[in-house]
């Protein structure tokens, strides 16, 4: 009975290990997405969820339009995206050589990047800085809410809405447009994602560039003078009531 029950006891703790030792952290998820119009979002480079794209880079050439990768209202060029997740700062950049609105009338072309399982920095909360700046070749772009991103403490892909600085228009100087720096702090409980949009309402025939980031860093600490003073002022009252005391004293 007993070598029955410790045979049973072995069986037990190596079933245990076995599904122990075949669990796997979860992998990072970098995508790209192309959506024309209002119409459906598609991916068209890397990876998703489970399948391991890790941080790194991806890109995409081609035509996007109406049906998707097969629409040729929009040609695009060396369309990437980079992810880093390091401290003391992560990001999210995106950059194009070239779009190009190859019809005669004013299209829109949304642009996506997704990153999961960011880790760094550790801290809590995060400072989520984010612009974008670009080029009109030809024709314009509408600088109107030209750019968003979001970071999403539920770390999905696509994690939109999560929290983030808004939509970001852009000042426009002869040919060329620049957003500035939005910047926010969020919580965060454990890993994170990332999620940028580019929103292009693009003129007839018009052809630019850009480049666009998202940095995150730990939130700016109080200066190390505040942080000094503020320990400081328990000890300061204790000093005063002390004081108070004494001066009660010498009087009577």
């Amino acid at each position: 009975m007993c070598r029955f029950l410790n045979f049973r006891l072995v069986a037990a703790a190596i079933a245990v290990a076995c599904v122990v030792g075949s669990a796997s952290p979860a992998k990072a998820a970098f995508a790209m997405y192309l959506q024309f119009d209002g119409g459906p979002i598609t991916q068209v480079a890397g990876n998703s969820v489970g399948t391991g794209s890790d941080f790194g880079v991806i890109s995409y050439n081609g035509t996007y339009g109406t049906g998707g990768t097969t629409g040729t209202e929009f040609a695009i060029q060396a369309l990437s995206g980079s992810a880093t997740n390091v401290s003391p700062q992560s990001d999210l950049l995106g950059s194009t050589l070239r779009i190009t609105n190859t019809t005669g009338s004013t299209q829109t072309l949304h642009i996506y990047l997704s990153q999961t399982n960011y880790t760094q920095p550790t801290g809590n909360p995060l400072r989520v800085e984010s612009g974008m700046s670009g080029t009109n070749n030809t024709g314009t772009v509408n600088p109107a809410n030209v750019f968003q991103a979001w970071l999403d403490a539920s770390n999905t892909l696509l994690g939109m809405p999560g929290v983030g600085n808004g939509l970001q228009s852009a000042n426009v100087t002869g040919t060329t447009w620049d957003t500035g720096s939005a910047v926010g702090n969020f919580a965060r409980a454990g890993m994170y994602s990332l999620t940028s949009e580019v929103n292009l309402v693009m003129s007839a025939g018009a052809v630019i560039n850009f480049s666009n980031h998202v940095n995150v860093t730990n939130a700016t600490p109080a200066p190390a003078g505040l942080v000094l003073v503020a320990s400081m002022l328990p000890f300061v009252a204790v000093l005063r009531r002390r004081l108070r005391k004494s001066d009660a004293v010498t009087v009577a």
